[in-house]
């Protein structure tokens, strides 16, 4: 072997060395509670500084979400019992006139047992929200404190009608997709050549995902958890902000350009990371960036 092939060899045998290394160091993190299973880095210096405990947010954000799902899930199938009561009321079939009316009541006004529900829903989600903003803010201060801040606030609750909007949006998803998904797909000359059996629709209903909703939600989860880390972290004035795309598992070309970016000011932060994630993720409100504070 060539002098040329020994040094490539060598050099390849310590990049795999050093990888094993970092590996170790990452999963003594993990296990630590500072970092998260699907980390693809080591903690940074800034981060290591801040005191972060990023697998606290990754709890955090998972129960809230599990939380969510579940929600969801039962919120459908309210949605699901409402759309067949309304199509064949008592009868098992339904004819391609019955159908398309029951479609255009639908279209102009929701059932009152789906008016009900929706309300639900949305105040259930609305207090996952508030929950997750106060998790934040209790997270953000024990940074605070593991930093030897002195003085640290009260932890924050958002105030009431905050998640309002986003917690009605998260809820109607559900009813928007098995109604537009099924008037598609049941008002077709094929599927209305015949009697539209209950069975047939009912079964239909029930395998339309309703993967839509749950990812709106982690978005609005997303949010939330931002808004109550940089509520609380802006009046205590951090001396150093730095961007952290750590928890970003599926970090996208621009998260990672922006990973460690150092800002001057709270404000300049925010400019980028004003709905919580990284401004110009790829993902959009699906990112999980988020900035650290050194005091």
């Amino acid at each position: 072997m060539c002098a040329k092939c020994d040094t490539l060899e060598a050099d390849l045998q310590a990049e795999i060395l050093f990888a094993g290394i970092e590996r170790e160091l990452m999963l003594a993190e993990k296990d630590a509670g500072e970092s998260v299973a699907h980390a693809i880095r080591p903690l940074s210096k800034a981060e290591r500084k801040a005191k972060m405990r990023f697998g606290e947010i990754e709890a955090l954000e998972q129960s809230a979400a599990d939380k969510a799902a579940k929600l969801l899930a039962g919120n459908a199938q309210v949605y699901i019992m409402a759309i067949i009561g309304a199509i064949f009321g008592d009868r098992d079939t339904a004819t391609a006139d019955q159908v398309i009316e029951a479609f255009e009541r639908l279209n102009r006004a929701q059932p009152k047992a789906v008016i009900t529900e929706t309300a639900r829903a949305s105040e259930a989600i609305e207090a996952i929200l508030g929950q997750v903003y106060a998790g934040a803010s209790l997270i953000a201060i024990g940074e605070a404190s593991r930093q030897r801040v002195p003085d640290l606030p009260d932890a924050l609750e958002p105030e009431p009608g905050r998640f309002k909007a986003l917690a009605r949006m998260v809820a109607l998803h559900p009813w928007t997709r098995l109604t537009s998904k099924l008037q598609t797909d049941l008002l077709t000359p094929a599927a209305l050549a015949g009697p539209i059996e209950k069975k047939d629709v009912e079964k239909a209903l029930k395998a339309i995902p309703i993967d839509g909703a749950t990812d709106l939600a982690r978005q609005t989860i997303n949010t939330a958890h931002g808004a109550g880390r940089y509520d609380t972290i802006a009046p205590m004035e951090p001396a150093e902000i730095y961007a952290s795309e750590l928890l970003d598992g599926a970090t996208c070309d621009r998260c990672a350009a922006v990973d460690g970016k150092q800002y001057a000011t709270m404000a300049e932060a925010l400019v980028e990371y004003e709905t919580g994630g990284y401004g110009a993720c790829r993902g959009g409100s699906r990112c999980r960036g988020t900035l650290i504070s050194i005091y």
